[in-house]
């Protein structure tokens, strides 16, 4: 059931407050994976490229073990298009993991202080147009792909493509008026799921193994 929620409302914001807590607790835990994949996804890649040798060696094996016991004379032409077949989906990883160490190694830090600006911007945005807090965005298209513009900058810590969305986001509303109420289903609902996923978010932080995160298979 929807409830009429006016803007001053302690629910809402508080509401609007746990929304921005989560994405931000998600955003903290892409950077600590970020961090560990910098320091430590060479060796891991290295570690998986020894893995995947050991897969290819045991398949050749098994290859030639085949033809031994049918009695026929080992086809080395067979065996490599073999080999590059199967093997193809492992070489197709090891670029992915190539690639996503490049990614994370180029990012670069953000200070504090941009940080703090990105997130003040942010919970404003939230407050003007996350999709469960604000109804402006229902018949308007700008606004949509703005909201998707501005999460995607913060998630990125990009400061000047979030201040460029929030700038445009800002004319829009201004030239349409502001609604003195929203429109929320099950606000308290919301509200209470958002703290459980804050709280086991923050008891149970992101912890990265020295595994692969693409394991090969024999």
């Amino acid at each position: 059931m929807n409830e009429i929620v006016p803007l001053q409302d302690k629910r809402l914001a508080e509401y609007e407050k746990l929304l921005v807590q989560r994405d931000t607790l998600k955003k903290e835990a892409e950077l600590i994976n970020q961090r560990y994949y910098v320091k430590f996804g060479g060796l891991i890649i290295k570690v998986y490229e020894m893995q995947v040798e050991c897969i290819k060696l045991k398949k050749m094996i098994a290859f030639v073990q085949q033809a031994v016991n049918r009695n026929e004379a080992l086809d080395l032409d067979k065996l490599s298009a073999y080999i590059g077949e199967v093997m193809a989906e492992y070489r197709e990883r090891i670029k992915a993991m190539y690639k996503m160490h490049k990614e994370c190694s180029k990012a670069g830090t953000v200070s504090e202080m941009k940080l703090m600006k990105i997130k003040r911007i942010y919970r404003d945005i939230v407050k003007k147009l996350h999709p469960d807090v604000s109804p402006l965005m229902e018949n308007d298209e700008r606004l949509r792909d703005l909201w998707e513009a501005a999460y995607a900058a913060y998630t990125a810590n990009d400061l000047t493509a979030l201040e460029e969305a929030y700038a445009r986001i800002q004319l829009i509303i201004a030239g349409m008026g502001g609604a003195g109420t929203v429109e929320i289903q099950g606000i308290e609902d919301k509200t209470q799921a958002l703290r459980e996923e804050t709280d086991h978010t923050t008891s149970h932080p992101p912890l990265p193994t020295l595994s692969s995160p693409l394991s090969p298979t024999p």
